[in-house]
């Protein structure tokens, strides 16, 4: 279901990639709720699982 526009996956995972370059990381989370609800639809969770790995290097440092 691609187009040369690109899929609606593709344009979530573009803004929630922003969000997480300009630390808005609830805005982030949000978006990374809707590509798991994607993932699960789509039974294809690769570019969750990239996400996920980005939204954990996202996240402000644990300064102890």
């Amino acid at each position: 279901m691609s187009n040369a526009r690109g899929t609606l996956e593709d344009h979530v995972l573009a803004v929630f990639e922003r969000a997480c370059l300009e630390q808005d990381l609830a805005v982030a989370e949000h978006l990374l709720r809707a590509l798991e609800l994607i993932a699960q639809r789509n039974g294809n969770d690769n570019q969750l699982q990239q996400a996920l790995l980005k939204f954990a290097k996202s996240r402000p440092r644990d300064p102890s």
